[in-house]
């Protein structure tokens, strides 16, 4: 008895693995090769979140990106990270043979696992990836209680 190989695997089971896969699998019968690849993709950029005792750290993979070309908003305990990248340099001579760097705007938005203090919060945004530290309230903190 053979074993069917499946059509596409889900790597790490993050959104732009799903998405790369799900490309993968139909770009070939929706694109040419001068088709203008980029236009059709979306962006969701990589997020880690780490929860320590005392602050929850958000950080996302924004390659290619300036600072001031990202914004982070934080609506009670919902983080929403965005921001757009109107040109990407074009090539003033031949043609493009395969485009991948995607332009246009992005949002990607979570809800954080505790409440966090908002006025204490900190951004850093250093070879392309961001860093946002969110102390959390201090309801939220873990507290060992005594028995007495």
């Amino acid at each position: 008895m053979s074993m069917m190989k499946p059509l596409f695997r889900v790597r790490g089971g993050d959104m732009n693995s799903l998405m790369s896969d799900m490309d993968a699998l139909f770009e070939p019968f929706f694109l040419s090769s001068g088709d203008n690849q980029s236009s059709r993709r979306s962006y969701f950029p990589q997020i880690d979140v780490l929860e320590r005792d005392d602050a929850l750290e958000v950080k996302a993979a924004i390659p290619g990106y300036k600072s001031e070309d990202i914004e982070i908003d934080l609506d009670q305990n919902t983080l929403t990270i965005s921001g757009h990248r109107d040109s990407v340099e074009e090539a003033k001579e031949g043609n493009y043979y395969h485009r991948e760097i995607i332009q246009g705007k992005f949002s990607r938005s979570m809800t954080l696992p505790a409440d966090v203090a908002p006025d204490q919060t900190e951004a850093t945004f250093k070879d392309g990836v961001l860093t946002v530290t969110l102390p959390k309230a201090v309801a939220s903190r873990k507290h060992q209680i005594q028995i007495k």
